[in-house]
């Protein structure tokens, strides 16, 4: 009996080898990059936070320049920063490297329209920026104020700076000059980006308008010291 089952199992298949083949050839046969995984920096899913406001103006300047390249005809910058609020020598920092990616692609370019203007919402405003600004190059760069039609024939990008959430004259002009209410004027021909550094949203038509390039910062509050009591009340307080 022992010499017949040995020779069974010579001459058949050994079932416990068998399987060990199979389950070899099954983890041949899977995929390796089916089972891996793949990692992602935060910064490629969050993107990467400026880490001053010159690098936000590069990328807003980026930003607007693939806009116009990419046929868009109006834009929102909104850069909420309390330092381009009240420091008119940031704010033209930021301003210019903003359109300079534009302003340098239009430099010498044979064309009807080869210039950016950029418009203010009041005269002294303008008068700010032109004493501290560097881009000294009227061929391209222009500027004007809201309420002596701004814009010309020439000019092949339109810079709007939002006037203050308290102006409301200024507002209004820049209201009516991104969307006329008269039906003898025409509507603006040009791409049009407008660029809010105030506090708050912008209102009226440029709220609806794409958004090229965003920066709000955060308000973070936090407390410093050993007392527990000093941030906390008990409840006989």
């Amino acid at each position: 009996g022992l010499g017949a089952s040995t020779a069974e199992n010579k001459g058949g298949e050994n079932p416990i080898k068998r399987s060990d083949v199979e389950e070899e050839k099954q983890n041949e046969d899977v995929n390796p990059e089916e089972t891996s995984f793949q990692y992602f920096d935060d910064a490629e899913i969050f993107g990467r936070a400026p880490s001053s406001v010159i690098d936000a103006a590069d990328a807003a300047g980026a930003a607007i320049l693939a806009g116009v390249l990419g046929g868009q005809q109006r834009m929102l910058v909104d850069v909420r920063d309390a330092e381009l609020s009240v420091d008119p020598d940031t704010f033209v920092q930021f301003m210019e490297l903003a359109i300079l990616p534009v302003a340098a692609g239009l430099e010498g370019l044979k064309s009807a329209r080869n210039r950016v203007k950029i418009v203010f919402p009041t005269v002294s405003q303008l008068l700010l920026y032109r004493r501290s600004m560097a881009l000294a190059a009227p061929e391209v760069v222009a500027l004007s104020t809201l309420g002596f039609d701004p814009v010309e024939k020439r000019d092949q990008l339109v810079v709007l700076v939002a006037p203050s959430p308290d102006d409301d004259e200024g507002l209004a002009a820049m209201n009516e000059l991104l969307h006329p209410t008269d039906p003898n004027v025409t509507p603006l021909l040009q791409p049009v980006v407008v660029i809010n550094h105030h506090m708050v949203p912008v209102s009226g038509p440029a709220k609806d308008f794409e958004v090229a390039y965003h920066l709000r910062l955060l308000s973070v509050q936090y407390m410093s010291g050993d007392e527990r009591q000093a941030y906390t009340k008990t409840n006989n307080e």
